[in-house]
């Protein structure tokens, strides 16, 4: 799971320009002191190449060279695709936002919070096979013995994280954080906290099995169709809400962890994850209204720029209605055609503090399409819903699921 989208809510004490003054040395070096290469991709290559990848790297997501642009594929993004070894990652990958050398750490930083990226690319570095990028994990090891002694885990905290029991499915996981753009999901057995399931757990699962011995060797693998207890981790990582900061840094430093559970007296109190520990460094947050995103703007510089405006009136509309809002996100993913038009698919998802709403519109033309996406995300945050709901079209569905 990742941090919440309102973070100074959770911070108790320190707003978030005190937090990033701790960090200032850093948040203000160049992103250039911290480049490392990562495997650049191309946007023939299958998913199940990119899974395996991943699996052998442990990164978060992985780069691909899409029209000499570089562009991304989460764990989550490949955690969605229903054959791997057929999909091409150029149909679903999003364009990457991109540092220049000279750019800071914070900015870094403020990226990868919009984008949800645990790396961000450098924009002049765009080789045949490598890329160079600015890591979560390479900040993280830099704010070792930069944190206050008096700061705890318990103030940079997600409280009460959504969990998921053993028994239950590996397929109710993968949908929870596909929709809830969730990475890692506690597992709860017997009413006491079993371990941790994470996106890539399941994405290891995805692949082909390497023995016939193998107890998810299969259908059953692609299916999902175990349970989650099976693939958990019993490991868990915890650390207590007074633990120091600084231990909880160090603690992702030297295991390579991607999280940490905050626990007391064997009850779940809340998750960190890098997330949480790279956002220390953002200096400046909105605070008075909900931000507003885009991932994946095409290259025509008049209709990214219209998609943006009818972004900005989106966000501005929902969030009068809807004071609540924290975050509204939107992905647009563009694809080839044989004519001179590309068709469009743009993903508008809108979180509030207790579900995130999703809703998946297409056409050939943007402008048009975050045009009728005003009305149809405003009935849909109308409608009594109290679960998380993912639309497609015109089509508005209610789930029951209970996370």
């Amino acid at each position: 799971m990742d941090v919440s989208i309102n973070p100074s809510a959770q911070r108790g004490r320190r707003s978030g320009k005190e937090w990033s003054m701790v960090f200032d040395e850093l948040e203000d070096t160049q992103v250039s002191e911290l480049f490392e290469d990562r495997r650049l991709f191309s946007e023939e290559e299958r998913v199940s190449k990119a899974a395996g990848h991943l699996r052998e790297t442990r990164e978060y997501e992985v780069f691909v060279n899409k029209e000499n642009r570089p562009s991304f594929a989460t764990t989550r993004d490949l955690l969605g695709v229903k054959n791997p070894q057929q999909t091409r990652l150029g149909n679903i990958s999003t364009y990457s936002p991109q540092l220049g050398s000279d750019e800071t750490v914070g900015r870094a930083a403020q990226l990868m919070y919009e984008y949800r990226l645990r790396a961000i690319p450098s924009s002049s570095t765009l080789g045949a096979e490598l890329v160079k990028v600015i890591s979560a994990r390479g900040i993280v090891e830099r704010m070792s013995g930069l944190a206050p002694p008096n700061a705890t885990a318990g103030e940079i905290m997600t409280p009460s994280p959504v969990s998921v029991a053993g028994d239950e499915r590996a397929e109710k996981a993968r949908q929870i954080m596909l929709r809830r753009s969730f990475d890692h999901l506690p597992v709860i057995k017997s009413g006491k906290l079993f371990g941790m399931i994470t996106s890539a757990d399941l994405l290891n699962h995805m692949l082909p099995a390497e023995s016939p011995r193998d107890p998810m060797h299969g259908e059953e693998r692609v299916r999902f169709d175990f349970e989650v207890a099976t693939i958990a981790d019993e490991n868990v990582i915890e650390v207590e809400p007074d633990t120091r900061l600084a231990t909880v840094i160090d603690t992702v430093r030297e295991k390579k962890s991607t999280y940490v559970l905050v626990t007391l007296w064997g009850e779940l109190q809340g998750i960190i994850t890098l997330r949480d520990l790279v956002q220390l460094l953002i200096r400046k947050r909105k605070t008075t209204k909900a931000p507003y995103y885009i991932v994946g703007l095409p290259n025509e510089p008049f209709e990214a720029e219209s998609a943006k405006m009818k972004m900005d009136r989106l966000g501005a509309v929902l969030t009068k209605s809807f004071s609540y809002i924290e975050e509204i996100r939107a992905v647009v993913k563009s694809k080839k055609n044989r004519g001179p038009r590309r068709r469009y698919e743009v993903t508008v998802s809108v979180y509030t503090p207790r579900m995130m709403h999703s809703y998946v519109e297409q056409g050939y033309d943007l402008s048009e399409i975050f045009d009728g996406l005003v009305p149809v995300l405003k009935r849909l945050l109308s409608s009594k819903q109290s679960k998380v709901t993912k639309t497609q079209g015109a089509s508005i569905r209610k789930t029951r699921e209970d996370y």
